[in-house]
């Protein structure tokens, strides 16, 4: 098996060991944790007494985890007075499905999906960077910067990104072949799971547009659908509460503005705070901040680059267009926070960010990724100890 990490990164034998030998270094990390940090965060009451009883399995439900928890077990509605339809239903479906086999136990479920996904999502996504001749060693640079991007904790946690993530790069690989059906298939459980999901439609479109042999008909049904996921769930709000749109008027009630924010103010304000800090604020989340900021500034300037070079080449690629968008709508309601996970869905970012590591020195190269590597720790533990991290 260790002998296939650098032979064939493609391999169902390089995902299972990545994913064991990440998950493993994961664990390592949230125990040092235990040492340097008191939690601040309690285990949920939708898990078993048994895994209430050490923090190395209830982390994973924490933040948002919670809610996810609430919905797979109680269904849509309200907690704590905060509404939940701001959480999609694909991933608390996929929670109470699993939860069958385990005896109800969500917290097995949970894992059993990390499991099963996280594999899948590494085997499929380097079969389809070969698909697009990515050399071995590129694959392995990307497949690093990915699992180590400060946002991979929640790949590890009872969230969408890791369900999301293998429908997109499932859609994609799909797309790659042309064989548009099984791309429109697992874009209808992207938008099922994630709004950005929605995304991959007029993409999807697009490149049908583009293969003459498919009728303009065709075309039409297979956009429909791939948004199926999105328009199910707007069925289903206005069925039962009225309000097909009420994921987006719940935005609200988490903090999130309904209008639109001009980037350049966001990031002025941003700046504002990490250079002038109210005495409030604490140092560990001064330094989510900045990451925070640094991580959308690195974003920016990377997608400039990648469009003007995609403009002068004449050929704009439909994963650069999806990042972008995924981008784009997080970045636009006047926070920041959270954009580490948000940035996982940018597929284009990865190689681009690899191709320019491996110009590097040996030395530069070896000080970026221990950069990466202490960036993620800092997030692993921050958020298994329960301090807001994305």
């Amino acid at each position: 098996m260790l002998k296939n990490f650098k032979k064939n990164p493609s391999s169902w034998q390089f995902a299972l060991g990545a994913t064991l030998i990440w998950r493993a270094i994961v664990t390592v990390i949230t125990i040092f944790g235990y040492f340097l940090l008191p939690a601040r965060y309690a285990p949920s009451d939708l898990l078993a007494p048994i895994w209430q009883k050490n923090f190395l399995f209830w982390s994973a439900a924490n933040f948002d985890g919670r809610h996810y928890l609430t919905i797979a077990s109680q269904g849509y509605g309200y907690t704590d007075g905060f509404p939940l339809f701001a959480f999609f239903p694909f991933y608390p479906l996929l929670l109470k499905f699993f939860s069958f086999f385990f005896g109800k136990d969500l917290f097995l479920a949970g894992q059993a999906i990390i499991f099963l996904f996280l594999p899948l999502s590494i085997f499929f996504g380097n079969k389809w960077l070969n698909l697009k001749e990515y050399s071995k060693k590129k694959i392995l640079m990307i497949d690093f910067l990915f699992l180590f991007f400060p946002g991979a904790i929640f790949l590890n946690a009872f969230y969408t990104e890791l369900p999301f993530l293998l429908f997109l790069i499932l859609s994609f690989y799909f797309l790659e072949q042309k064989k548009y059906g099984w791309a429109s298939f697992w874009a209808a459980l992207a938008s099922a799971t994630r709004l950005t999901g929605i995304f991959l439609t007029p993409i999807i479109f697009w490149q049908t547009l583009k293969d003459k042999k498919i009728s303009f008909f065709k075309k039409l049904e297979l956009s429909l659908f791939a948004s199926s996921g999105l328009l199910f769930y707007m069925l289903y709000l206005g069925i039962n509460f009225s309000n097909p749109l009420l994921f987006g008027f719940s935005q609200s009630s988490w903090g999130r503005p309904m209008g639109i924010v001009l980037p350049t103010a966001t990031l002025l304000n941003y700046l504002k705070t990490i250079f002038s800090a109210p005495a409030s604020l604490s140092p560990l989340n001064h330094y989510v901040i900045v990451v925070e900021f640094f991580l959308t500034l690195s974003a920016l300037v990377s997608f400039f680059l990648l469009w003007l070079k995609g403009f002068r080449k004449k050929m704009i690629s439909p994963v650069l267009v999806f990042s972008t968008l995924a981008f784009l709508l997080p970045l636009l309601n006047g926070f920041l926070s959270s954009m580490p996970r948000y940035l996982m869905a940018s597929l284009a970012l990865f190689p681009y960010w690899a191709e320019k590591i491996n110009k590097k020195g040996k030395k530069i190269k070896g000080f970026i990724y221990a950069i990466i590597f202490l960036v993620f720790s800092s997030g692993v533990i921050l958020f298994t100890r329960g301090y807001w991290w994305g």
